[in-house]
């Protein structure tokens, strides 16, 4: 009895050295993978730092969860929204950002959301530099792609505007016909919008006041 006894103690004991040595060796890979938190548990700690106004922690919370679900778009987005905020003029921050908006699009490229985002960085640097005919280029081709999934999308319609607008109200090189063609674009949505929307207000009224300037 007592040699069946010191026997199953001792298989006992190597079985557990064996358990031990094994989180030894592998427990700095495993127990990472075993004791970290889930994607979901990441992600509802973004959420929280977001509705507490902590962006910073939720972007921190929010990369982590991304980080390990690279094609759940919604999540992605929610990174992008929560660094946005942490931006506040840092230039390699900002560079990050644009980095995150393009990986959402190459992942998802008719996401809209992620498109509307860059739509939003391009708009301002046609307005910063309007000779940039990259940039413009840039811009016009990010609202066709909007366009292409909703023809009724507000913003990306004034963005295709801006393309001429912002050369043409600078004096630059534009073709005629594509200064009328989005001249009557600005119209018709000043139009749809019931005449009470400032930016197309302005770009209408500049329209027609350069066209009539370049006449006289």
């Amino acid at each position: 009895m007592a040699r069946k006894l010191n026997t199953k103690f001792i298989v006992i004991l190597a079985v557990s050295g064996a358990l031990l040595a094994g989180v030894v060796v592998v427990g700095p890979t495993v127990g990472r993978k075993l004791f970290r938190p889930s994607i979901a548990k990441l992600e509802a700690q973004g959420d929280a730092g977001m509705n507490a106004g902590d962006f910073e922690s939720a972007a921190v919370a929010y990369g982590k969860a991304a980080s390990r679900d690279k094609n759940n778009i919604a999540l992605q987005l929610k990174l992008v929204d929560a660094f946005d905020y942490t931006v506040q003029g840092d230039s390699d921050k900002y560079r990050k950002l644009r980095q995150l908006l393009a990986q959402v699009v190459a992942n998802d490229p008719r996401s809209v959301p992620a498109l509307e985002h860059i739509l939003a960085f391009q708009t301002s640097d046609v307005r910063g530099n309007p000779a940039d005919a990259a940039a413009v280029r840039a811009l016009a081709n990010t609202a066709e792609r909007i366009l292409q999934i909703d023809p009724k999308h507000v913003a990306a319609r004034k963005a295709l505007v801006n393309s001429i607008f912002e050369p043409y109200r600078r004096n630059l090189e534009v073709s005629p016909a594509d200064v009328e063609k989005q001249r009557d674009a600005a119209e018709a949505l000043y139009d749809e919008l019931g005449g009470k929307d400032a930016e197309t207000m302005q770009m209408v009224t500049l329209f027609r006041l350069i066209a009539a300037q370049r006449a006289a």
